[in-house]
């Protein structure tokens, strides 16, 4: 019903008013013949600006043209050099059946039958060739004139000088420039607001024709190798481009991309072209154990609002294929309401957002954390991501039932991506982009291979292997046991003396001595151990080199040792603690001793009691 109200006013419009200023109403009168005198004023945009803004009415008579100087204040005489197509129409503004009284190249008429007429400027020549249309009105003969008709009409339609840059030149006289204001310039940027220096994207232009509806050019339009377009010599009016092919690599966007020229500044319009959507998958190194943590990170484009639909495929193979050992998590998002994931299907988990959460979509990327286990007697775990999704301008985010936003475009005439109207010939099918993405190869999924990672762990005194601990594998805040390990639990193991650890995700572990044999220390001191990706372990986080060997001086050993080898070196109590010395040796040495001294304190005793007695006898003397 909107629509049609639109239609119908729209028409109604063009049936009783003149495009560009033209100066009569129209009534519909007994079928006869009428002539018809055209005299064109092409004015700079200050005199056009004034004479659209007089409350002057025209009659369609010859005395007009004496007003045209003495009401609306212009001095711009007429433009004897236009020339004009004359075309009869119906009332809808379509061509009329009636073609012998079409005219090329005229300023006037004779016996034109009673009804409408579309008139275009035919020479004019600082108008784009594309958009003479955008000049033309209709008309409706004959005219009022005080209770009867007005048969002889004159018409004095008002034009601007689409080469007119500042206001002030002769019209007629100017050279356009890169900054004139009947240009419009398109940017191609992407979704961080830079040009996109990539050629090759198509617009078409349309505008609004003389019966109001919306038509394109008679051409297109495709960026240069900085991404923009030019586009000169454009009458007064609104415009729109669509896009009708995005760059390569790059999401094709057909929203409609508004602008008006109104004689005051260039129109310029910058379009934001996303590049195609890419998926990644990594392995987290969280050191989860026998528990697989993959990180899948999506592109988010710049209107989310634009998708309308987004499905991650994630495919494997040396992982559990069992629902219960496969979870999926987005940060923000709840499953079920936000997205959805579908594991029926052995080896893949399809994860597909829901209009709410595509709703939800916000920066440039996010994240999709799926955990798995790793598979019985697997070798290696290879995971692939891959993305698949539709974007196009959406017009069902339109209160309007026209695909136009705030009315930019009053009918359906724009071509519309919506599929929920495929009977609409104009509305092209969403383009589904099922863009793998990331690297190396961009025509494959986004791929990345695991090998589980194993090693060793034995205790020595020296070089020799001595058995007879247990050990405990641990997260690397030492909090979580991941394995327990005692020696000899492999029965297969060629040396009963070592704990075999297998299976381990990717990441940062602590190794703990719990337990020693009776001759020994127990070793308190954890090692720090990074499995890495190739399966090895690394004495550092970078792990680049491969196969090193780790012990818990924080060094790395000679090639001589088995590699993927971890090491406890514990001590034998003798080295640490001695027993006390008993027996007759001892007794012996403790007697020795008491005598010398007992001997060396008598000596003392006897010299000191004869110097006493000296003392005595001198002093008696």
């Amino acid at each position: 019903m909107k629509k049609m109200i639109k239609r119908t006013s729209a028409l109604a419009i063009s049936a009783f008013m003149a495009a560009q200023y033209i100066p009569f109403s129209a009534v519909a009168y007994t079928t006869t013949t009428c002539d018809l005198t055209i005299h064109p004023y092409v004015l700079n945009q200050t005199d056009y600006d004034n004479a659209k803004a007089s409350s002057y009415v025209p009659t369609g008579k010859t005395a007009d043209e004496t007003n045209i100087s003495t009401t609306l204040g212009i001095a711009t005489a007429e433009d004897t050099t236009m020339t004009f197509n004359i075309t009869r129409v119906t009332d809808t503004g379509a061509a009329h059946s009636d073609t012998s009284h079409n005219l090329i190249g005229v300023r006037s008429a004779t016996d034109l039958p009673d009804g409408y007429y579309k008139i275009t400027p035919a020479n004019k020549t600082d108008t784009d060739a594309r958009f003479k249309d955008a000049e033309s009105f209709i008309i409706q003969i004959p005219v009022p004139d005080s209770g009867s008709v007005n048969r002889d009409v004159h018409i004095y339609p008002k034009f601007t000088d689409n080469n007119d840059n500042d206001n002030t030149e002769t019209p007629g006289q100017e050279t356009p420039t890169s900054g004139d204001k009947h240009n419009v310039t398109l940017t191609k940027t992407d979704n961080s607001s830079t040009p996109v220096a990539v050629p090759g994207a198509i617009y078409k232009l349309y505008y609004k024709d003389a019966a109001g509806k919306w038509v394109a050019g008679s051409a297109t339009y495709t960026t240069n190798e900085n991404g923009v377009i030019t586009v000169t010599g454009l009458p007064l009016g609104k415009y729109y481009f669509v896009e009708q092919s995005a760059p390569t690599g790059y999401l094709l966007d057909q929203e409609p991309i508004a602008f008006t020229i109104d004689g005051a500044t260039a129109a310029t319009v910058s379009p934001v072209n996303d590049k195609d959507l890419t998926v990644q998958k990594t392995i987290a190194n969280d050191g989860a154990g026998t528990v697989y943590n993959w990180v899948i990170t999506a592109d988010v484009p710049s209107k989310p609002e634009n998708l309308l639909s987004y499905t991650i495929t994630d495919t494997y193979s040396g992982l559990s294929s069992t629902a219960a050992d496969i979870t999926v998590s987005i940060a923000g998002m709840t499953a079920g309401t936000d997205y959805t994931v579908d594991k029926s299907t052995a080896g893949t988990i399809v994860i597909a957002l829901t209009s709410t959460g595509i709703g939800q979509l916000t920066g440039t990327s996010f994240d999709i954390n799926v955990s798995t286990k790793l598979a019985a007697s697997a070798t290696a775990a290879t995971n692939s991501a891959s993305i698949n999704y539709a974007y196009a301008y959406d017009p069902t985010t339109d209160t309007d039932p026209d695909p136009d936003k705030d009315d930019i475009i009053d009918d359906a005439n724009i071509p519309d991506p919506d599929p929920n109207d495929p009977g609409n010939s104009e509305n092209p099918t969403p383009k589904d982009f099922p863009t793998p993405g990331g690297s190396p190869d961009p025509e494959d999924p986004y791929t990345d291979q695991v090998t589980p990672g194993t090693f060793t762990i034995s205790n020595v005194n020296g070089e020799d292997e001595l058995g007879g601990a247990t050990y405990e594998v641990r997260k690397a805040d030492g909090s979580t046991v991941v394995v327990t390990k005692p020696d000899n639990d492999d029965a297969a193991a060629t040396n009963p003396k070592i704990a075999v650890v297998s299976n381990l995700a990717p990441g940062h572990y602590k190794i703990y001595q719990t337990a020693v044999d009776s001759g020994h220390l127990l070793n308190q001191v954890p090692i720090d151990i990074y499995v890495g990706k190739d399966g090895n372990i690394y004495s550092d986080a970078a792990c680049t080199a491969a196969n090193q060997i780790i012990n818990d001086k924080g060094t790395v050993d000679t090639a001589d040792d088995v590699a993927n080898q971890v090491k406890f070196y514990n001590e034998p109590i003798s080295n640490k603690f001695s027993l006390p010395f008993t027996g007759t040796t001892a007794t012996i040495i403790f007697t020795v001793t008491g005598l010398i001294l007992m001997a060396g304190t008598l000596f003392f005793i006897i010299i000191l009691k004869k110097r006493d007695d000296d003392d005595e006898e001198q002093e008696n003397n």
